[in-house]
């Protein structure tokens, strides 16, 4: 089963230490949002969707999917 995280960045006290890698975030975030649209694209014949953990975030990603 897939699996995708969206970051926003600075939206989370991780994005605050000094040694983060804000060019990998922001890639795999990159990389998540392709996938989640290729597999929201594959869900034409039926499927399901679930939103665990983001009121917000996760579901205006899937809305630009």
């Amino acid at each position: 089963m897939p699996f995708t995280a969206h970051v926003t960045i600075g939206g989370d006290i991780g994005h605050f230490h000094p040694n983060v890698d804000a060019g990998a975030l922001g890639t795999t975030t990159h990389t998540d949002f392709r996938l989640l649209a290729e597999l929201v694209r594959r869900m034409n014949d039926g499927g399901v969707y679930l939103n665990i953990g983001s009121a917000v975030v996760s579901s205006e990603v899937f809305l630009k999917c």
